[in-house]
């Protein structure tokens, strides 16, 4: 786990989280929503810790998902399309066709949607937690 390579997935893990923040405003607390500026600090401290786009790998970008949550168009389904093309491009030896390696990748499509499904709903918790703290 100590390895370039893991670090650059999990860099890019963050950062896949971190461009889809500003579906934190849909998220309705006793206190309000997150403004734009609110969760643009937020994205912009995720980023200042190291999480990034290696090589461009994922396509979504924040300020494209922030535009389409003002305009009230539905955000895309978090997938695992960019850890596929990381692996394809980056991981020759788990891009061959194995049994193991069709397994990961078949895997981490379910995986990573409902890991991020979970991620949605903690989010919300804290964040109605942390709005009943400063009402109370």
């Amino acid at each position: 786990m100590n390895s370039p390579e893991y670090e650059r997935v999990l860099s890019l893990m963050v950062y896949s989280f971190a461009v889809r923040l500003p579906e934190l405003k849909e998220i309705k607390t006793p206190s309000g929503s997150l403004n734009d500026k609110q969760i643009k600090t937020v994205y912009d401290m995720v980023i200042s810790k190291g999480a990034g786009n290696y090589e461009n790998i994922i396509t979504e970008d924040f300020e494209d998902i922030r535009r389409m949550v003002k305009l009230g168009r539905s955000v895309p389904a978090y997938d695992a399309e960019w850890y596929k093309s990381y692996i394809y491009s980056y991981v020759p030896e788990l891009a061959s066709v194995k049994n193991r390696n069709m397994f990961l990748l078949g895997s981490c499509d379910i995986l990573f949607t409902l890991f991020y499904g979970a991620l949605e709903e903690e989010l919300e918790r804290l964040l109605n937690k942390l709005s009943a703290q400063t009402q109370g």
